[in-house]
């Protein structure tokens, strides 16, 4: 997934925050929406998408993208 972007939005994305608020969590999962991410880079509304990742044997794994 991590190939989709340019070199200028992966360097955003790896300084992104995520406002710890909007997030949606518990024991074995974690839901992150759009509005939640802050970048130094636009992107349009295909480019991000609300993830969400479940923890499966030990290991975090995006589910839903």
């Amino acid at each position: 997934m991590f190939q989709l972007y340019s070199p200028a939005e992966k360097k955003a994305l790896q300084g992104a925050t995520v406002a710890r608020s909007r997030v949606t969590e518990d024991s074995t999962s974690v839901t992150i929406p759009v509005d939640a991410v802050k970048a130094d880079a636009t992107f349009i509304e295909s480019e991000l998408r609300e993830a969400t990742m479940e923890l499966r044997d030990g290991k975090w794994l995006l589910v839903r993208w």
